[in-house]
Parts: structure tokens; C-alpha cells; sequence
């Protein structure tokens, strides 16, 4: 492995943190508190919304400013508002503890958000594309790993010592990983990038995904698997917490396997040469093979259902994650790459509010019916997919 990728690989995991810590520990702390489920989706639901507004914005900055640089910077950022909920945690008659976890939880997403597409660009600027799917299937696994074990690790260390304490952790790795960036140094010509005016560039974006409606199509269906995980982190808690005697530690055994799911999906990514059309075949077969897994839990609502089938949706999701990203980084110029993985995420997050707004609501007549509601927008992948073929093939 180059210097430049074990900097990356760095770099990428102790970032990580924060999502873990956003995306599972956040959830399952508030969801313990009374009236938790409901805090929890109108939380996720306002905060992808928002989201959803702003991200078409953030891809025409991404291509139009150096990668490396914005990567420091949203690191550098997302430490100084962790710092800020450490000194409000500090304060005496600081906020309440909800208040504190809601704000980590928007500054989670929110760095999340921004930097999926961010890294792409990133890596797409670094490496060959021959070995774009490779490095997409390790940083999943990196990612699963990291946010895993910390997420769980996060939920110990805020009851025992505090979320001041876990801010402050975080911060240290986000410095850690701002300067394993810094140390990479890029060889070569200076990245193609992309100096219109901000609208111009929007709409040129725009232009380039629709005058290509099978890919988009594929993206746009292979983005609902991970809306679909997105909306389990919801689910999973109040399922688990409807049944006598599963605890936080049966939480962590589904989130484990979830994880291990992941990193075996990716370990088969990364070993499997698979490119263009091939690619693209593998990518809609893995589709229906997520809304299966997703139609399998509907039937098996049970603790010993939930945990055996944690790690299917782990590896189908980590397996169309990868391929999706994968295709997208070849299939589109460097100075192209953050704004339409901007539109995607922008997709991503109009999905996932919508979704946990109809979970939020389709809880409170129990578990089974947000799982329904999941398994609903498994099947709808696959359904997009063909919809949109049949119309190309009859009125084309």
C-alpha cells in the first residue's frame, strides 16, 4: 500500500468517530428516555430534510475548490462544535443532556452528508480508476468498523463519564485525522476543477444526470438499500426495546453483526474484478437481493430475527454502497464527480426524510409496522428499476 492511501485509510477511520457516535450511540441514548422514539424520528426526519435543501449547493463548491483543503476543513469545523458541546456540558446550569445529544446528532449528519461526496472527489483526484472499487470496498469496511466499535464504545463512556469527555475524544482523532491529510502529498497536475459561477454549475450537473436516465435510475434505486438501514437505526431500538429481556448489550450484538455483514461485503467487493456493464448487472441482482433480506424480516420480527439478519442487510448494503460509488467515481470527469454525488446524497436525504417521518408515525402502532415500512422501500429499488426500463423500451 502507498504512503498516500495508509494516510487516507488514517485519516478515514479515526473520522469516523464521530459517526459512530452520531449514528449509534445518539439513538439508542435517546431513545431510553421517555417519549425517546418519537424525539428520535422527528430529529432524523427535520435533519435529512434540511439536508436534502442544502446539499445540491454543497457539490458545485466540492468541484470548484481544492478537495484536500475542504477535507481539513470540514474536519477542523466539525471540532470546533463538538468543542462547543463539550464547554455547554461544562457549564452549570448548562442544557439538558437531550439538548446536547440532538446537536451532536445534527453536527454528525451534517458532516457525514458532506463528506461522502467530498472523499469521492477526493479519491477519484488521488488514484487510478482501476482501483477505485478496491479502495471504495476498504474505506466501507474502515467505516463500518470504526463507527461500529465506537458508536458502542460511546454509549459506556457517556453514562460513566459524560458527553463532554466523548466530545473531547472526538476532537483529538478529528485534529489526528486533519493532520494525516495534510501529510499526503499529491503528485502530478493540479486537479481538474470547476470555476463557473454557482448556478451555472448546478445546472450543468443536472444536465449531466438526465441525459443519462438508465444510470441515473440505477443510482437513484441502488441509494434506497442504505434509506432503508437508515431507517432500522430507528427501528432497531424501539423493536428491541419491545421485547422482555433484550438490553443495550442485544443492541450492540445486532449493530456487531451488522458490521461483520459489512466487512465481509466488502472484503467480496474487493477481491472480485468487476467493471462497466458487468458492474452494472451486479449492482441491480445485489438490489433485489436487499429488498429479499428486507421481505425475510418482515416475516421473522423477533429478537433471534433481528440478529440473524442484521449481518445480511450489513453485507447487501455494504456490496451496493461500494459498486454504487464505484460507478458513479468511473462514470463521470473529476470536476463532475462532487456535484452529481452531491444530487445523490441530496436523493439520499430526501429518502431518508421521508421515510423516517412515515417510520415515526408507523411506530406508534408498534415495531412491526415500521418494519413494513421498511421492507416497502426495499422493494421499491428493484420496482424503480424495472419501471423505468419498461418506459425506455416502449416509448423510446
Amino acid at each position: 500500500m502507498s504512503r498516500t492511501f495508509l494516510l487516507l485509510l488514517f485519516s478515514n477511520a479515526i473520522a469516523s468517530v464521530g459517526t459512530g457516535v452520531a449514528m449509534i450511540a445518539v439513538p439508542w441514548l435517546l431513545v431510553k428516555g421517555d417519549g425517546g422514539a418519537v424525539l428520535l424520528g422527528t430529529l432524523a426526519t427535520t435533519v435529512n430534510f434540511g439536508l436534502f435543501i442544502v446539499m445540491p449547493l454543497v457539490g458545485p463548491v466540492i468541484d470548484a475548490w481544492p478537495r484536500k483543503a475542504l477535507m481539513v476543513l470540514i474536519r477542523l469545523v466539525f471540532g470546533l462544535c463538538l468543542a462547543g458541546i463539550m464547554l455547554l456540558g461544562h457549564l452549570k446550569n448548562g442544557p439538558a443532556d437531550n439538548f446536547l445529544l440532538i446537536l451532536y446528532y445534527i453536527f454528525g449528519a451534517v458532516f457525514y452528508a458532506v463528506n461522502i461526496p467530498l472523499r469521492s472527489a477526493f479519491v477519484k483526484e488521488l488514484f487510478d480508476e482501476n482501483s477505485f472499487a478496491r479502495i471504495n470496498a476498504i474505506l466501507e469496511i474502515e467505516n463500518q468498523v470504526a463507527a461500529v466499535v465506537t458508536g458502542l464504545a460511546a454509549i459506556l463512556i457517556v453514562e460513566k463519564f459524560g458527553l463532554g469527555s466523548l466530545a473531547l475524544l472526538n476532537i483529538i482523532c478529528l485534529l489526528l485525522a486533519a493532520g494525516s491529510l495534510l501529510s499526503i502529498r499529491q503528485a502530478g497536475a493540479a486537479a481538474q476543477l470547476d470555476q463557473r459561477p454557482m448556478r451555472a454549475s448546478l445546472v450543468d450537473g443536472l444536465r449531466l444526470l438526465v441525459a443519462r436516465p438508465t444510470l441515473l435510475t440505477l443510482m437513484a434505486a441502488a441509494s434506497l438499500p442504505y434509506v432503508v438501514v437508515i431507517l432500522y437505526t430507528v427501528i432497531h431500538p424501539v423493536a428491541l426495546a419491545s421485547f422482555t429481556g433484550a438490553t443495550g448489550q442485544t443492541y450492540a450484538v445486532v449493530e456487531l453483526l451488522f458490521a461483520v455483514g459489512a466487512i465481509a461485503g466488502g472484503y467480496v467487493v474487493a477481491t472480485i474484478a468487476l467493471s462497466g456493464r458487468t458492474m452494472e448487472q451486479s449492482l441491480v441482482m445485489m438490489i433485489w437481493m436487499f429488498a429479499l433480506i428486507a421481505l425475510l424480516q418482515l416475516i421473522f420480527q423477533s429478537v433471534a430475527g433481528f440478529i440473524v439478519l442484521a449481518g445480511a442487510f450489513g453485507f447487501w448494503n455494504a456490496v451496493i454502497r461500494i459498486m454504487r460509488q464505484t460507478l458513479l467515481m468511473t462514470s463521470f470527469q473529476p470536476d463532475e464527480v462532487g456535484r452529481i454525488s452531491s444530487f445523490l446524497q441530496s436523493w439520499i436525504m430526501f429518502m431518508r426524510s421521508c421515510g423516517l417521518a412515515i417510520v415515526s408515525v408507523a411506530l406508534a402502532g408498534g415495531p412491526h409496522w415500521g418494519v413494513l415500512v421498511a421492507a416497502l422501500f426495499a422493494c421499491a429499488a428493484p420496482a424503480l428499476i424495472v419501471a423505468v426500463k419498461f418506459r425506455l423500451s416502449h416509448f423510446s
